[in-house]
């Protein structure tokens, strides 16, 4: 039995498992598996689409790793093709698991329709199972299969769920960034704050902790050894104050769908208009939000 496994490179840490589970669960030895992202299996000097095109051709189970960077690719799609049209001949099993949050309403083109099944699905890695030893004369026990599938389920369990929590960070948004007086002095030039506010526009509570303003050459500068940013939740009643929306914290609980917001202090005094200048052309700085959402954390940047 051939193996061709049609994936996006950097899925890589998820087709790394998936190859020590066909190779340790399902008893198929290495030079039965073509991965174009193992050292070696495009060897040096061989043309890349060449040799992909012709293990493809030569194999006799082909598994499609169907993740968000899977459908961004276009080679990806020109794969999943051809194995399409090599299943349709007869030539060829095509099997494809989905890594979430990819569902099968995800599905389009030639894949519309297509059975699949999740990465982390127990009753669909068996039936892979059954497809890759088709035609072995001695495979592995099915305990040691059900010992590797369960390893392989935990690992693609917590990459899973790290992806769908990186995802809903993108969910994360600003709203507006305002211009604001933060003292008036004798002269005709006021010294400025930047604020920044934002929504968590899902629908899981996140904590957000230490955020931090990061600049380049050119940047706006700000105030504070550690440039840290203080930060304040929107209750139902708005930006109160009381024992549950506490202002000026550096590690603050933002429910689903509600807003925050933070503040930025210039070390040097800007005119409000050189400020919205800067704004305009991104040259603030970038603000860096170091979220925790389903017990996942993940970073946010907006360059401002």
């Amino acid at each position: 039995m051939k193996i061709f496994i049609s994936h996006a490179s950097v899925d890589w840490d998820l087709i790394e498992e998936l190859i020590n589970l066909l190779r340790i669960g399902a008893g198929i030895s290495d030079r039965d598996i073509f991965c174009s992202s193992v050292r070696g299996k495009i060897p040096n000097g061989a043309l890349f689409v060449e040799t992909i095109l012709s293990n493809l051709q030569s194999a006799d189970l082909v598994i499609a790793v169907l993740s968000r960077s899977y459908f961004r690719s276009q080679f990806c799609i020109a794969e999943v093709g051809a194995a399409q049209v090599r299943q349709i001949a007869g030539s060829a099993t095509f099997y494809s698991v989905l890594v979430p949050p990819v569902d099968v309403s995800d599905l389009d083109g030639v894949l519309h329709g297509v059975q699949s099944c999740s990465i982390n699905d127990n009753q669909g890695l068996d039936e892979l199972r059954d497809r890759s030893i088709q035609g072995m004369a001695t495979p592995p026990a099915t305990s040691t299969w059900n010992v590797q599938r369960d390893i392989f389920i935990k690992a693609m369990t917590d990459k899973v769920d790290k992806r769908v929590a990186t995802e809903l960070v993108e969910k994360v948004a600003v709203r507006d960034v305002h211009f604001e007086r933060a003292s008036s002095t004798s002269t005709a030039v006021h010294k400025l704050k930047i604020r920044v506010v934002l929504l968590n526009d899902t629908d899981d509570d996140l904590i957000v902790t230490d955020p931090s303003w990061v600049t380049k050459s050119g940047d706006v500068k700000i105030q504070g050894p550690r440039d840290k940013l203080k930060m304040q939740v929107e209750g139902p009643g708005g930006w109160e104050h009381n024992d549950c929306l506490t202002a000026e914290l550096t590690n603050i609980t933002v429910p689903a769908r509600y807003t925050f917001r933070l503040w930025v202090s210039p070390r040097e005094t800007y005119s409000e208009a050189e400020l919205r200048r800067r704004h305009e052309r991104k040259q603030l700085g970038t603000l860096v939000l170091p979220i925790r959402i389903r017990g996942h954390d993940v970073r946010r940047e907006f360059q401002l």
